[in-house]
C-alpha cells in the first residue's frame, strides 16, 4: 500500500476517526513489547500525566476519546492510535487540532520518570497485560482457536498471540521497553485513515501529515506465512463439560481474485445458521452446540471449531469432513448459495455504517490489496457462482486437527 493517508469521507457520519496506525513485521519477540508500549503510552503524556487528567481534558472537547488497539493481520503487527471527535457542523466549533495534539503527545510526549517510562505506570501495565493473556484460557472457546493457530503455524512467528508472548513480557523493564519505543517510532511504517464527514476539514490531512509523516518513509515487509504440508493432530485434555474440536484449513490457491469466492464458501461451510456445518453436525446429527468457520483471507486459511460432547469426537469429525466433501463435490443449492451472499452483504454493509470497524477494514484490506473497494468486493461477491465454489473448494485441504477435549476414559 503506498498511500500513507486513506479517507473514507461519508456524510452520513457526525463525528470523525482519526488512526495513526504503526506498522511492525510479525515477530513473536516484538509482539508483547508492542501491546505493553501501546498500553503505557495511553495512560499519560508529558503536560497530562495520568489518565484521570487525559480523560478530564477529553471531556472538555465535546467527549472526544483517544484509545489504543493492536492487532496481527496477516504478516504484520499494528499498534493503532485512534482519536475521535464531534463534528464541528454540530457544536460550531473546531476542536480538531487539539484533540491531534493531545494525539500526538501521546505517541511522541509520553510521561517519562528519570529519562524512562514510569516505574508504576509500566509495573500496573505489565501485570495488567499477563493477567490478560492469563485470561485468555478461560474462554475455551478462543483458547481452542488460539491453540489450533499455535499448532497449524508451529514453525512461524505467526502462532502468537496479539497480544504476545507471556515469557517474553517478563523479560522486560521500563529501561527496556524505553530502549524499543525509541527504536519503534524510527523503524515502523505508518499509515493514517480518517473517517466522517470531511466538508470543511480541506486542511486536515496536511496537518496530519506534518505531525505524524514529516520525514517518515519506512516500507516494512510482511512475514512470510508458510503452511505445514502434513496433516497433524493434537489433543489437549483438560476437565470440560463441553470440547472443543478444530479443524485449520489451508486455501492453497493465493490468487486474491479468489477471496470473493472462498469468502462465500466459508459461508455456505459454517458462517450462517442456514450453514452446512450448524445444519448437518448440530441441528441433523445432535453432534455439536455450536459448530462454525471463519475465513481469514490474509493467510489463506479457514478455521473450524465446534462444541461436542468428547464421546461423540470421532463421529462429529467424520460428519466435518463429509461437509468439506460436499462442498468439493458440488452438492450445493441455490438457496445456500443465495443465502450465503445475502449474509456476506449484510456483514459488510453493517461494516461501513461503524467508523472505527469501517476504518479497520479499509485499512488492513488495502495494505494487502490496494484497489480493494467495500462496493466493488460486494458486487463481485453477487458474481460467484456455484462453479467457483466447487473449484476454490478443490484447492481446500485440511492441515491440522486439534481437541481441546473434556475428561476421557481410555
Amino acid at each position: 500500500m503506498n498511500k500513507d493517508i486513506l479517507v473514507i469521507n461519508d456524510n452520513k457520519f457526525k463525528s470523525i476517526f482519526i488512526t495513526v496506525n504503526y506498522i511492525r513485521k510479525l515477530d513473536r519477540k516484538e509482539a508483547g513489547k508492542n501491546a505493553l508500549l501501546a498500553s503505557i503510552l495511553r495512560k499519560g503524556t508529558k503536560n497530562l500525566k495520568t489518565e484521570k487528567e487525559l480523560e478530564l481534558e477529553l471531556a472538555k472537547l465535546y467527549s472526544s476519546s483517544i484509545a489504543v488497539n493492536v492487532e496481527k493481520i496477516g504478516g504484520i503487527y499494528k499498534v493503532e492510535f485512534g482519536v475521535e471527535f464531534i463534528n464541528k457542523k454540530y457544536i460550531n466549533e473546531d476542536v480538531s487540532d487539539k484533540v491531534i495534539n493531545i494525539l500526538n503527545d501521546i505517541i511522541y510526549n509520553p510521561y517519562l520518570e528519570e529519562g524512562v517510562f514510569s516505574r508504576e505506570y509500566f509495573i500496573r501495565e505489565k501485570e495488567a497485560l499477563l493477567e490478560k493473556i492469563n485470561q485468555e484460557q478461560n474462554d475455551k472457546r478462543k483458547w481452542a482457536l488460539r491453540r489450533l493457530e499455535e499448532e497449524m503455524y508451529d514453525e512461524s512467528d505467526y502462532k502468537v498471540a496479539s497480544l504476545g508472548d507471556a515469557d517474553e513480557i517478563a523479560k522486560e523493564t521500563e529501561k527496556t521497553i524505553y530502549e524499543y519505543y525509541k527504536e519503534f517510532l524510527k523503524t515502523s511504517e505508518i499509515k493514517i485513515v480518517i473517517t466522517g464527514n470531511l466538508d470543511g476539514y480541506d486542511d486536515l490531512e496536511d496537518k496530519l501529515r506534518i505531525k505524524f509523516l514529516n520525514g517518515v518513509s519506512n516500507k516494512i515487509n510482511a512475514l512470510e506465512i508458510k503452511n505445514r504440508e502434513k496433516l497433524k493432530e493434537i489433543k489437549d485434555y483438560e476437565t470440560l463439560n463441553q470440547s472443543i474440536l478444530c479443524f485449520g484449513l489451508n486455501v492453497k490457491n493465493t490468487d486474491a481474485n479468489m477471496i470473493p469466492a472462498v469468502t462465500v464458501y466459508n459461508s455456505i461451510l459454517g458462517g450462517t445458521p442456514a450453514s452446512k456445518l450448524f445444519q448437518n453436525v448440530r441441528e441433523k446429527e445432535s453432534l455439536a452446540y455450536f459448530a462454525k468457520s471463519q475465513y481469514n483471507k490474509y493467510i489463506n486459511a479457514i478455521y473450524i471449531y465446534s462444541g461436542i460432547d468428547l464421546s461423540k469426537k470421532e463421529k462429529a469429525t467424520t460428519v466435518i469432513k463429509n461437509q468439506l466433501e460436499d462442498l468439493k463435490n458440488g452438492n450445493i443449492t441455490e438457496e445456500e448459495l443465495d443465502t450465503a451472499k445475502k449474509n456476506i452483504v449484510l456483514t459488510y454493509k453493517a461494516l461501513s455504517d461503524s467508523k472505527i470497524m469501517y476504518n479497520r477494514a479499509v485499512l488492513a484490506n488495502k495494505y494487502y490489496n490496494e484497489d480493494f473497494d467495500i462496493n466493488k468486493f460486494i458486487e463481485e461477491i453477487e458474481k460467484v457462482t456455484i462453479d467457483d465454489i466447487v473449484n476454490i473448494a478443490k484447492d481446500i485441504e485440511v492441515n491440522t486437527i486439534y481437541l481441546l477435549g473434556g475428561k476421557i476414559d481410555e
